[in-house]
C-alpha cells in the first residue's frame, strides 16, 4: 500500500512549484571522493567543500573515513590505536588537498571552500562567501546564523602533544587554512 502511494506521488503529473526552491543539494562527507565525476556529469554544479581542522579530525572518535578510504590515498590503517591520529591526519591532508586542488583548478568559481571552524566562531565572512557563491540574498544570513553552534568548533587538539606529527604535516594543516598550534 505504502509503495503504491509513493509510486503514485513520484510519478504524479502535478507540476512542482519551482519558486519554492532555489536549488538542491546534499550533505555527504564522502562526496569529495567523487568530485571529478560529479563535475563531469553535472558541469554546472556548484560544490561547497566544508573543511574542518585536520588536527581536530585526527583526534576525533569518528575515524570512519580513514578506515573506509585511507587506503585509496595510500594511507595504511594502523594496528595500534596510538597511531590513528597520524594516519588520520595523513588521510585528511591527502583527501582535502586533492579536493581543493581539483575544485580550484577545474571548477574555478563553482567550487567554494568553507572553513567549518571559522563558520562556527565568526559566521558572517563564511556566510557572505556562501551567499555570493550561490547568488542568494544576504537576507538568508539570519536563518543560517541561527543554525550555527559556536561550540561545534571545539579545539580537541589543544590538549594533545602535537610533537607526534611530522612538521611537514603541521605545515600542510596551515596551508589548508588552519592554525596548527
Amino acid at each position: 500500500m505504502l509503495a503504491q502511494k509513493i509510486k503514485r506521488n513520484m510519478l504524479s503529473p502535478n507540476p512542482i512549484n519551482r519558486q519554492l526552491y532555489q536549488g538542491w543539494g546534499w550533505k555527504e562527507p564522502n562526496a569529495h571522493l567523487y568530485l571529478p565525476y560529479i563535475h563531469r556529469y553535472f558541469p554546472n554544479v556548484r560544490y561547497i567543500h566544508v573543511i574542518r581542522n585536520g588536527l581536530n579530525m585526527a583526534f576525533s572518535k569518528n575515524q570512519q573515513q580513514l578506515f573506509n578510504w585511507g587506503p585509496l590515498f595510500g594511507v595504511t590503517i594502523p594496528n595500534n590505536s596510538m597511531m590513528i591520529p597520524n594516519a588520520s591526519l595523513t588521510y585528511w591532508i591527502k583527501a582535502n588537498e586533492r579536493a581543493v586542488m581539483y575544485g580550484t583548478k577545474q571548477m574555478k568559481d563553482r567550487f567554494l571552500l568553507i572553513h567549518f571552524d571559522q563558520l562556527c566562531v565568526n559566521p558572517t565572512p563564511q556566510l557572505q562567501k556562501l551567499a555570493e557563491s550561490l547568488a542568494v540574498d544576504d537576507g538568508a544570513f539570519d536563518e543560517w546564523s541561527e543554525k550555527i553552534d559556536p561550540a561545534a568548533a571545539t579545539l580537541k587538539y589543544k590538549e594533545a602533544d602535537l610533537r607526534k606529527f611530522h612538521p611537514n604535516d603541521l605545515e600542510k594543516v596551515r596551508t589548508l587554512g588552519f592554525k596548527a598550534i
